[in-house]
């Protein structure tokens, strides 16, 4: 009785709810997608000058034995390349991602001291998308790359981490510089020096650090520090280098210095030019919005005072956020004035309407209270929900408004305003909870699903508790104080009264006088609604007798329906993962053999580029180089980069979206020049940015054993069964593939003969081929590392490097003479899971197969034991594929909640069964919708499908709620309370739906953001809530009838 007896305090407490709410909603961080943190990490290990088999042996082992002591891991893979070392880890869902993150940290540092000399400190990486950069662009310009990565590094990155929100940048593409020190081998000779002599003299000049120390100067301490004599390269160059013959000698007399870039293997193209790429990311907790905009601003004025640097920005989460909320507000608002004006149309009083519109703003800003204790931001996952929940904001409010009309009385008005409200409370009360609990299934199942969905969800359950206080206490108050304020009152004539009143008079006529067209047009369509809605009603009515009466022919119906929906489920509904959207992004990535020199591979990029932006769907071409030993700036794609390959990745921007049938018409391999050995393509979204492209192969099959030979049998014997069984075309065995390589060996001869030290030759060979880094320099901040090399070009040629002078002792001899060369061959990488050796049979399946797959592969498994080998399906594989069960569970375990609420409802085990009835209409309406609109059945769709469990009850749980109160209170036969529940029911559940679907309409019409998102989530959801309400507003009456007369007989 509080909104009846207390309207005014119900509304002061209202109006300080919407106060607080609306300075939560402007503490709320805008952001790009949720704080997602998948459990999953990846470790990156950097081995200059080793092999395959020596970073296993001394960096992959050691850090698995640590690792594998971790609790929660899943699954642990490691790749062992050239000079790197690779390992993944997964961890149970739920996992404390934090604090598995701080214990993969300490087991590396207590590993560190059992690695080889050489070993770099080890890179973890997580998973995180809301760790990607807010803003990327490319620098170009009139300069080298040199130059470009100096202003980069000088003056780009300090003014931008200065800004706020900005946590600061990094940059890619650009060559590293060093101090290159070429020796002449002659006069090597003519000294008798060594290399080692030299590397000596420079190491001891020039320490790699500088020194310091506490000093006590009287009663003080000072600092003290040493400065060492060389300050720039000319006093290098007068480093004095001591040799056998005693002669004065400096570096200049046998060397020559200079500073350039090392050799370099990792460019990045803007369009035809040689760039450098910066990528800006945002502090934690910091707003993406306005981080981004002020790196904007930062540019322009950059550019302004720059005149010769080009900047090209190739994604800004800024701009693509603020257009899509801009783009989900006008939906929401939209979905607003359609849902205003359904309700219009019924009630025929805008005071009434206005009543249920103002419920959306009120039940929003409050909302905002709950996300901002929950920390939950504003992004596109949440904003997708508030939008697709405003068609169901108003639906317990049209509810308990109809109710409270239908009831008001003007001589008894708070009673009979509180008889309305007890008449639905129940009923609104427990439709709102089934609604609610269908989305804790979404929330708690493991996945990936479920961490990207989560925020989403709790955006859709708090808007409807907010919906439902406001329906229960908000609404009857301004329905109470609205007749109060609408009474006449006495009014006092009198001099400056009367000119008030008669003012007033003035005003009303000509507003009248204004509005009347619209209010003349506005009747007429009211009138021409009433007669179709009469019309309508009365053919219910009659529909509904004639189902009473015959109720094998609903059920003919049902089962018609039923029929054609599975029909069209298996022959026309296409299934996939995610939904086909429209997007003017593709991706295009290309392995090369590395054998290739890295001047010609640079050319033929530029080639390939100047062939894409020739094509004319292309607007233009952001172009990177991967080299798989360097692992720099690769992230977790590091993964698919394919050892013994350059992996280059051409973005392309087209001039307008492409859907997947228009985009598989393309012939893009043609358009590269290069020459190809693998070439994958996809289009992409801002959303839908995989951490792990679109080059791996969705079923992997580990093979693990310590036989070779029985793990390479069994592997083809699976991949036989693969293709002739199950006829795949694209399945491959990965075991790692041997490639040609050459192998110096010493001659035993000369071993023999002459005091050699093989460590010392192999490093002179090095030195000789492409130098080596002896020491770091510290000049001024930067820290350059010091190349002692061979004078001439790279000995990229083996028959030069082979008539190189080699010291031995006291005398030289060439290298052909200590050394033979020997062809072999060796692998490109070993893969570890769970650190034993496996090799892995790999294939692309569709989605439509994918479950019935993996039930199959794992028959053959138990069909094909081997006491050697143990066979098992990859983590990853089984998570894909269980993504859709996962989602069928959700829609069972939602049902299940929703009926055992409804028997706790009405004390019944039978009356739920009759509501649960919808829920295969929802699902076939669902179906139908999709196949009316060309949609598919994915990801997207069935969580809309599980949503409908909930919403689509919500009108049989109004009007069986009405027919047995009608049984209970008023002592009615079974017939007789189904026609009073159809009299009295069947305006408020045609306005209830109507404003729902209209709510949604811009969402299933693509109209805002996110799209990727809504429209399928929409679709199906209006699909299912119109099958439902035309549907049930027959099934649940005839099955009450059913029920109820077969009780009455037992009774």
């Amino acid at each position: 009785m509080l909104p009846v007896r207390k309207p005014i305090s119900v509304l002061m407490i209202t109006l300080a709810l919407i106060l607080i709410g609306v300075h939560s909603g402007r503490q709320l961080q805008y952001s790009f997608l949720p704080e997602i943190e998948y459990p999953e990490f990846l470790i990156l290990c950097k081995y200059p000058g080793s092999s395959v088999r020596e970073v296993e042996k001394g960096v992959i082992q050691p850090l698995e034995e640590a690792l594998s002591g971790i609790e929660g891991i899943r699954e642990m893979v490691s790749w062992s390349r050239d000079e790197l070392g690779i390992i993944t880890l997964r961890f149970k869902w739920k996992s404390d991602v934090r604090y598995s993150f701080l214990r993969v940290r300490e087991k590396i540092d207590e590993t560190m001291d059992q690695f080889p000399k050489g070993v770099e400190r080890p890179s973890i990486m997580d998973f995180n998308p809301s760790s990607l950069p807010v803003l990327r662009f490319t620098l170009a310009g009139d300069m080298d790359l040199i130059a470009l990565s100096n202003f980069a590094e000088d003056v780009i990155k300090p003014r931008l981490s200065q800004l706020n929100g900005v946590a600061g940048a990094t940059i890619s593409g650009r060559p590293e510089q060093a101090i290159q020190i070429t020796i002449d081998n002659q006069q090597l000779e003519t000294y008798k020096l060594k290399y080692d002599d030299i590397q000596k003299a420079i190491i001891e000049n020039l320490p790699g650090k500088s020194f310091s120390y506490d000093v006590k100067s009287g009663y003080a301490i000072h600092k003290l520090t040493v400065e060492f004599p060389v300050r720039n390269l000319q006093d290098m160059l007068q480093l004095p280098i001591p040799n056998p013959s005693g002669i004065p000698l400096i570096l200049g007399d046998i060397a020559e210095i200079n500073l350039s870039a090392l050799p370099f293997s990792g460019n990045n193209f803007s369009d035809k030019e040689a760039a450098v790429t910066i990528n800006v990311y945002k502090e934690a907790g910091s707003n993406t919005l306005q981080a981004a905009q002020s790196t904007r601003e930062e540019l322009k004025a950059i550019l302004t005072q720059n005149k010769d640097v080009r900047i090209k920005i190739i994604s800004d989460q800024g701009t693509f956020i603020s257009t899509a909320i801009s783009s989900l507000n006008q939906s929401i608002l939209l979905g607003s004035i359609l849902a205003f004006l359904t309700i219009c149309l019924f009630f025929k009083k805008s005071r009434y309407a206005l009543l249920l519109l103002l419920m959306i703003p009120i039940t929003l800003t409050i909302t905002f209270i709950l996300f901002y204790f929950q920390g939950i931001s504003l992004n596109f996952m949440t904003l997708g929900g508030i939008a697709l929940a405003v068609g169901l904001i108003v639906d317990n409010g049209i509810v308990i408004l109809d109710s409270v009309h239908r009831h008001y009385l003007s001589n008894e008005p708070d009673k009979s305003i509180y008889k309305g409200i007890q008449r639905v409370k129940m009923a609104v009360f427990a439709s709102t909870l089934t609604t609610i609990s269908i989305f804790f299934p979404v929330v708690y199942i493991d996945g990936y699903i479920s961490i990207i969905f989560k925020d989403q969800a709790w955006a859709i359950v708090y808007t409807l508790l907010v919906s439902l206080l406001i329906s229960l206490y908000v609404i009857p108050a301004l329905y109470k104080l609205s007749f109060s304020f609408s009474k006449p009152h006495q009014i006092k004539t009198g001099g400056r009264t009367n000119f008030i009143v008669s003012t007033r008079k003035k005003i009303n006529r000509l507003v009248r006088a204004l509005v009347y067209p619209f209010r003349y047009i506005f009747t007429r369509f009211i009138s021409a609604f009433d007669r179709l809605y009469q019309q309508s009603e009365a053919a219910y009515h009659r529909g509904l007798f004639y189902f009473l009466n015959h109720k094998s022919r609903l059920f003919f119906l049902l089962l018609f329906t039923g029929v054609i929906v599975i029909i069209g489920w298996n022959t026309r509904l296409s299934k996939q993962y995610w939904p086909d959207i429209p997007s003017n992004q593709v991706v295009l990535s290309t392995d090369i053999p590395d054998d290739i020199p890295y001047s010609v591979l640079y050319e033929e990029t530029q080639k390939t580029i100047d062939q894409l932006l020739s094509h004319p769907a292309v607007e233009g071409v952001y172009a990177k180089t991967f080299d798989p030993r360097s692992g720099d700036d690769s992230g977790p794609d590091i993964v698919t980069l394919t050892p013994g390959f350059y992996t280059i990745v051409f973005e392309l921007k087209l001039l307008h979206d492409m859907d997947e049938v228009e985009f598989r018409k393309m012939d893009w391999k043609s358009l590269i020049t290069l020459p190809v050995s693998s070439f994958q393509s996809h289009r992409t979204t801002a959303l839908r940015q995989e951490i792990i492209t679109q080059k791996s192969k969705n079923i992997c099959v580990y093979f693990q054993g310590t036989d070779d030979e029985q793990k390479l049998e069994q592997a083809s014997r699976f991949k036989e069964w693969m293709e002739k069984n199950q006829k795949l075309e694209n399945v491959e065995i990965n075991r790692g593939e041997y490639r040609p390589a050459l192998k110096a060996v010493f001659k035993d001869d000369i071993i023999a003969k002459y005091p050699i030290s093989p460590s010392l030759s192999a490093q002179r060979l090095k030195m000789m081929n492409i130098g080596e880094i002896i020491t770091v320099w510290a000049f001024g901040d930067d820290n350059f590392p010091i190349v002692l090399k061979s004078k001439g070009e790279e000995y990229t040629s083996l028959p030069d490097l082979m008539n190189q002078s080699h010291p031995v002792g006291t005398i030289a001899l060439r290298n052909e003479q200590l050394f033979d060369i020997e062809k072999e061959y060796v692998i490109n990488e070993i893969k570890h899971v769970n650190k034993k050796r496996v090799i892995s049979v790999e294939a692309d399946v569709p989605m439509t197969k994918m479950i019935p797959l993996i039930r199959k592969i794992n028959q053959w498994i138990r069909e094909n034991p081997s006491e050697s080998v143990n066979i098992f399906i990859a983590e990853q594989s089984m998570e894909t594929a269980t993504s859709f069960m996962e989602l069928y569970k959700a829609f069972i375990l939602a049902a299940l909640i929703v009926y055992l609420l409804l028997a706790a409802q009405f004390e019944s085990l039978l009356h739920p069964l009759n509501i649960m009835l919808t829920v295969p209409v929802g699902f076939a309406g669902a179906v139908l919708a999709l196949l009316l609109t060309g949609g598919s059945l994915n990801v997207i769709s069935l969580i809309g499908i599980v949503m409908l469990v909930g919403i689509g009850v919500n009108d049989a749980i109004l009007k069986l709620d009405y027919m047995v109160k009608m049984r209970t209170e008023e002592k009615q036969t079974v017939r007789e309370s189904i026609l009073s529940m159809s009299k009295v029911k069947f305006r408020p559940v045609l306005m209830t739906t109507m404003t729902t679907v209209m709510a949604m309409l811009p969402m299933a019409l693509g109209y805002g953001g996110n799209s990727e998102i809504n429209q399928p989530l929409a679709v199906t959801v209006i699909g299912g809530l119109t099958l439902t309400t035309l549907f049930t507003l027959f099934i649940t009456p005839v099955f009450f009838e059913l029920f109820e007369s077969k009780h009455d007989k037992i009774s």
